[in-house]
């Protein structure tokens, strides 16, 4: 399976939107969050983690606590998603 040939998938490389590529948040404290991808389109923000290996739980929790970051910073409504590269699994996740 080409992941290309997911419109989810392709949407994330070749539609419009500012991308961000491991971009840290700072955090109070000091600590960081770093997304493998935010998308930062007009009316929407996306949050996409590559994961390889078995899917875990905490996976979409780390990919909520993403959203719920970008949405305080960006005020607009954010979606989340895992990519599971080896099975091409595409997860939404949902706050």
């Amino acid at each position: 399976m080409s992941f290309f040939s997911n419109p989810v998938f392709s949407d994330w490389f070749e539609s419009e939107g500012i991308l961000l590529a491991e971009q840290g948040i700072l955090l109070p404290g000091g600590k960081q969050k770093r997304p493998d991808r935010i998308i930062l389109r007009e009316n929407e923000s996306i949050i996409v983690d590559f994961k390889t290996g078995e899917e875990q739980e905490r996976y979409g929790i780390q990919v909520r606590d993403y959203m719920v970051l970008v949405q305080k910073l960006t005020q607009k409504p954010v979606k989340g998603y895992l990519c599971y590269l080896e099975t091409g699994k595409i997860e939404t996740v949902h706050a």
